[in-house]
């Protein structure tokens, strides 16, 4: 089986931290309905104990606040089911250590820490080039030792020598991760606090973008943001701090994988914008399902959209060509999206059978991917093979095509891979 199998150890694959994969299956139910037996909050205006931040009331709801991160309301509003409304808050940054690791062609193995206290000379010193355009890879939750396919996507564009256009950086923050039996208090702890706590990643990933803005003068629109799971939303609370303090928008979002838990509802429909990614949060938001919840099935993905153009491969259901088992449908996405600039798969989108979305221009519709027309919107499916490099046949890039020495989109017609390969035109991303 491809690199799949490698899934149980990465992002939110609870199938190795939850003991085995029926067992990780049968406590996605408590990912959506957690025990209501939490510690009661501290009262208003009381510093908790154990934390950094200071509780007091917001507007009329509880809210907490930590120095230099303003404040975090409950999401009383994102919340419909009152058994949701234990530990709302996110935990004190202390718990997270979130750091932002630059990699380069100097250090590509072995990352510059940057904590969420930084100098610019920090910066300076370890390859950070100002005249280059961000990339932003952001991991879904627990610790260092869970990067998984992302570190992939990073590994793949050195070896396409597109480091060269990029400041590539990794965002890692900590949270609880815990070995053993399966208990509906673990299963909290293990996501549903990661999910609130992604609110604050996100605002510190925000502030981090804006002080590359400020101190160097990246603009924002030399800003992209790929996240996966729970990252794809701390991407999106980085677009809206952005949005909300600038007045402007990052360039692009691309969302591999979207976590449904705390963000969308039971049925698969959308909660507020405020509360999840949206396409507000960007200039361009893109977006690809790979586990959609069905009546019969609950699983990790989000069925709505969030992005101007969303795509479904396979329908976007669970179990994705290839897979056996959830955790490797939900981290398909990375895989599709790597595959998409190393010159293997094009990955051409068609209309989705079940969708109302408008008619692809010419039978024109965009490709998944890395190299997706960003003027494209709409609702896209994908069909994909069950083995690396997981295009169809006749799909891969011709000779001189995407990651070629322009890096363009222009169509040729059709290269040695295959009879849709990408020529030689188109300027670059």
């Amino acid at each position: 089986m491809p690199r799949a199998v490698t899934l149980v150890g990465i992002g939110l694959c609870l199938a190795v931290t939850l003991g085995t994969f029926a067992e990780g299956q049968k406590s996605l139910d408590a990912l959506r309905r957690p025990p209501s037996s939490a510690p009661t909050t501290p009262e208003p205006d009381v510093v908790a104990e154990g934390t950094e931040g200071t509780w007091k009331r917001c507007r009329g709801v509880q809210c907490v606040c930590y120095d230099g991160l303003d404040c975090f309301k409950t999401r009383s509003e994102c919340e419909e089911d009152p058994a949701r409304a234990r530990d709302e808050l996110p935990e004190a940054p202390g718990n997270l250590a979130t750091t932002f690791m630059l990699y380069n062609k100097e250090n590509k193995d072995i990352a510059v820490e940057m904590r969420t206290t930084y100098e610019k000379e920090t910066f300076e010193t370890n390859g950070f080039k100002k005249d280059k355009p961000l990339m932003i890879l952001v991991q879904g939750a627990w610790g260092p030792n869970f990067y998984g396919l992302l570190e992939h996507i990073k590994e793949a564009f050195y070896a396409k020598e597109l480091e060269g256009k990029f400041n590539i950086f990794m965002v890692n923050w900590m949270s609880l991760h815990e070995v053993g039996s399966v208990d509906e208090e673990k299963i909290h702890r293990m996501y549903l606090r990661p999910a609130q706590n992604a609110r604050l990643v996100g605002r510190q990933l925000g502030i981090f973008l804006k002080y590359i803005h400020d101190k160097f003068g990246v603009s924002y629109d030399d800003m992209h943001l790929v996240g996966y799971n729970l990252g794809a939303h701390v991407a999106g609370y980085a677009g809206k701090y952005i949005r909300d303090v600038e007045k402007d928008k990052v360039a692009r979002i691309t969302a591999l994988g979207p976590s449904a838990p705390y963000f969308e509802r039971d049925n698969g429909t959308s909660l507020p914008a405020a509360c999840r990614l949206d396409k507000g949060d960007a200039k361009f938001v893109d977006a690809i399902h790979t586990d959609i919840p069905s009546e019969e099935k609950v699983t990790l993905g989000m069925k709505s959209r969030v992005g101007h153009v969303d795509f479904y491969p396979n329908d976007g259901k669970d179990p994705q060509p290839g897979c056996n088992h959830m955790f490797c449908s939900h981290g398909r996405p990375m895989e599709y999206y790597e595959q998409s600039f190393k010159d293997k798969c094009t990955f051409p989108s068609k209309m989705c059978s079940w969708s109302e979305s408008q008619d692809c221009p010419d039978g024109d519709c965009p490709n998944m991917g890395y190299f997706v027309d960003t003027k494209a919107s709409g609702v896209y499916c994908v069909d994909t093979t069950d083995k690396e490099p997981f295009c169809k046949k006749g799909t891969g890039n011709g000779k001189g095509g995407n990651n070629g020495k322009d890096g363009g989109n222009g169509n040729g017609k059709g290269g040695k891979d295959g009879g849709n390969g990408n020529g030689k035109g188109g300027k670059g991303n």
